[in-house]
């Protein structure tokens, strides 16, 4: 009689686990991307000459010297614990939200427009990430 019920089915092991999935995904991403960028930014303020030559000089000079290794010098770390940061992230906010959903009986409270489910599920991401 006018109450909406939401039913949705209880995630399942695999739900969990492309959440987790796709976060390390991003986590390995960004840092693929981020990395050579960053190992750019720091030959140059390391190295007074390499401030003077810019950004493609730099990046030049690196890639001619030591390839692609050079770029992602000291990068494994990083996407090690990239990966599983935002797997946890992305795997922590994903439950949460699943679990208040399940439970709801009905429409999520809302402030200024904001899904107060998904902001309590970032939270919980936010803490997964540490």
């Amino acid at each position: 009689q006018g109450r909406l019920r939401v039913v949705i089915k209880p995630p399942t092991m695999a739900d969990n686990l492309i959440s987790f999935a796709a976060g390390m995904v991003y986590g390995i991403t960004s840092t693929a991307v981020g990395q050579p960028l960053d190992t750019i930014k720091t030959r140059m303020q390391a190295r007074p000459e390499n401030a003077r030559m810019g950004i493609v000089s730099t990046f030049t000079g690196l890639f001619g010297k030591e390839g692609v290794r050079g770029l992602y010098r000291g990068a494994v770390p990083l996407f090690i614990g990239g990966g599983f940061m935002r797997s946890f992230q992305f795997g922590f906010f994903d439950t949460a939200l699943r679990w208040q959903r399940e439970r709801q009986t009905e429409p999520p409270a809302r402030v200024m427009g904001i899904d107060t489910q998904v902001l309590a599920a970032g939270f919980c991401g936010g803490i997964g990430r540490g």
